[in-house]
């Protein structure tokens, strides 16, 4: 009985979004940032969320210096800690791979997924979520490598940022 239990709550796991709204003292980075995690608990599911949230404004601090001429990279130091302070998190529940079969993994970005193609994976619970989004990512930068464009490494790091949160999947239940 215990096991089954002690299975069941695996199975379930929670996915966290941390939501970061700038700017604020000690970070300049204005606007709004979304970032999520699916874990087996909702305790690490916030952290990853929090953990990826934090990634997400290291790669914007990276390119707006990239980008302006007259920022400098110590402007943004104190971004990855003040995600621990001030972002908002939300977490729920995420469905048991008993609900549903399929997984569908979308991206919605033209300038990096631009035929808008859907994947498919098994639904392994809360596992293929992140799973999932780690297919989507590597799927994006494998056409980014195989088309070579002039400012490949530039496309690349943008579209792992805008993969990393934007790629959604789902697991709807079998009908």
């Amino acid at each position: 009985m215990i096991l089954l239990l002690a299975t069941l709550a695996y199975a379930e796991g929670a996915r966290c979004v941390a939501t970061w709204r700038g700017p604020v003292p000690g970070c300049p980075i204005a606007g709004d940032l979304v970032a999520s995690a699916t874990r087996g608990s909702e305790t690490t599911a916030e952290r990853a969320a929090r953990r990826q949230l934090a990634r997400v404004l290291e790669l914007t601090a990276d390119e707006l210096v990239e980008r302006s001429g007259d920022r400098y990279n110590a402007e943004y130091v104190l971004c990855t800690e003040r995600t621990l302070e001030v972002a908002d998190v939300e977490c729920a529940g995420q469905q048991s791979s008993m609900d549903g079969g399929l997984c569908f993994v979308t991206f919605d970005d033209p300038s990096c997924w631009p035929d808008g193609e859907v994947l498919t994976m098994e639904n392994e619970g809360w596992r293929a979520v992140i799973d999932g989004r780690q297919a989507m990512c590597e799927a994006v930068d494998a056409r980014l490598v195989r088309l070579a464009y002039r400012d490949m490494e530039e496309s690349r790091i943008r579209c792992q940022e805008s993969c990393v949160t934007r790629a959604a999947v789902s697991c709807p239940p079998d009908r």
